[in-house]
């Protein structure tokens, strides 16, 4: 629709005058959506995992309860399947940084530094591999061993302030299955610290305690099968919790 006036000049002609253009409507506030992408990834990359490490106790001829799980990365027949394992559960957690911390802000940021960190010192213990049994030890075997001990560590601290800031909210239920999984790798954990004095702080007042109390203890390759199964869990568990409430939200 349009009005006419008279120009100031000439008093005569009418000039067209343009109605305002209306303004425009308020934007609607977009939801905040998780990628379900990276939730995925905190399921699938354990199930990965465990599933690649089936197969390569299948295929080895290691012993479980002595053989710590290394040794399989030395052998050419299970070397390949001991990488996708590693590398599977170090995606698996860095993907559940990357949920948690879209979903879930108020678990803040060092949650995903913490599974960050695992992911990249999981990778690095597969671009390091250990030694061989009674080999001198390398920079190669200390990369690896430190890089193995940050990640068994850093995990669970994760999964324990993942529990601590989500014990209440909307992500309460995460947080809770994230408490659970977390219990059983801080318990695993440190029994399997115990089990590694004599061979980390040999000829020490703390090793010869441990071989007086276990006389011919040798089951280290047990316990860290079992730490890695806890860890495994606790990023699956969590995972799964994660993205069943994600799925809850997003059809709501």
């Amino acid at each position: 629709m349009t009005t006419a006036i008279l120009d100031p000049q000439t008093r005569t002609r009418p000039l067209p005058l343009r109605a305002a253009a209306p303004a425009p409507a308020p934007a609607k506030p977009r939801r905040s959506v998780v990628p379900l992408a990276w939730t995925r990834l905190a399921v699938w990359g354990p199930v990965t995992a465990l599933a690649a490490m089936l197969a390569v106790h299948l295929a080895g001829h290691l012993n479980p309860v002595t053989s710590v799980l290394s040794s399989y990365a030395l052998a050419p027949g299970t070397a390949g399947l001991f990488a996708v394992a590693v590398l599977a559960l170090g995606a698996g957690a860095a993907g559940l940084g990357r949920a948690l911390r879209t979903a879930a802000p108020a678990v803040g940021r060092a949650v995903p530094a913490l599974l960050a960190v695992t992911a990249g010192m999981l990778a690095l213990t597969v671009i390091f591999p250990t030694d061989a049994e009674f080999a001198p030890i390398s920079l190669s075997g200390n990369i690896h061993r430190y890089a193995a001990t940050v990640a068994m560590v850093a995990m669970p601290v994760a999964g324990l302030l993942t529990a601590r800031r989500l014990r209440v909210g909307a992500w309460r239920r995460v947080g809770k299955a994230a408490a659970l999984a977390t219990g059983a790798s801080l318990l695993t954990l440190v029994v399997y610290l115990v089990t590694c004095i004599p061979s980390v702080l040999p000829h020490t007042p703390l090793a010869e305690a441990f071989n007086a109390a276990f006389p011919g203890f040798n089951a280290r390759g047990l316990t860290e099968r079992i730490v890695l199964t806890a860890e495994v869990a606790l990023v699956l568990t969590t995972g799964l919790s994660l993205l069943k409430a994600t799925t809850s939200r997003r059809a709501a």
